[in-house]
């Protein structure tokens, strides 16, 4: 009979294992050379990321919120290869001399991208989120693409999926151009940019006690 303490256990190494296999994360930083998925989030979350190393607080918030999250989306993407699509294919673009923007596209062809997101039951009312825009297109802008499409399967029932057609935006690219230029600003001279107002990507946000600290103290008298 297999014991409460065994099956733990085993469980724990299956998970950590499998979580290890799914999860790459090298912590590596690179001023200059930028993510696509960064498009669109909030720019001081985002500076955080580039100049704290956040892999430990990364990965153990990864573990409890994004394990399922991609076991699901790697279904989908088997499903999406079978359809004959290339999946995890990377690009990197040069927009300025000292600034480079890379991104892995989970599904692509020679006619459009395929972005896989995950969405809770409770935040399906908010689709599309504005932030997956942007980081598809700005993968249509880097592997050339003119169509794009997000697929955000429910995660309580994966078989349910809701698809969201995306058309390259020429003027939300500059705009994400102009992020990434204003994020470099930041980053290079090590000057904390202002906080997000939008209040609700603070609820999911890994930095979020770093912030509130830094917005405690810079609260205080005679700061």
């Amino acid at each position: 009979m297999v014991t409460s303490r065994e099956f733990y256990r085993v469980m724990r190494r299956k998970i950590n294992e499998l979580f290890d296999d799914i999860v790459k994360y090298d912590g590596t930083v690179h001023k200059g050379h930028y993510h696509a998925n960064d498009a669109g989030k909030c720019l001081r979350s985002t500076f955080f990321k580039y100049v704290v190393d956040s892999s430990p607080t990364t990965r153990t918030i990864a573990r409890g919120r994004i394990l399922v999250s991609m076991m699901l989306e790697a279904i989908a993407l088997d499903a999406l290869k079978e359809l004959g699509y290339d999946t995890k294919v990377h690009f990197t673009k040069k927009i300025d001399d000292d600034i480079y923007i890379s991104g892995e596209v989970d599904a692509i062809n020679e006619r459009e991208v395929v972005e896989i997101k995950t969405v809770t039951p409770t935040a399906i009312q908010y689709l599309p989120f504005t932030k997956d825009f942007y980081q598809i297109n700005t993968y249509l802008w880097l592997s050339g693409r003119k169509h794009g499409t997000i697929i955000y399967l429910k995660s309580d029932n994966p078989a349910k999926y809701y698809t969201y057609q995306v058309q390259f935006r020429e003027d939300k690219l500059q705009e994400t151009f102009n992020y990434f230029r204003e994020l470099h600003k930041y980053v290079t001279t090590n000057t904390i940019p202002p906080k997000t107002s939008n209040v609700e990507l603070c609820k999911v946000c890994v930095f979020r006690k770093l912030c509130q600290r830094i917005d405690s103290v810079q609260k205080q008298p005679g700061q």
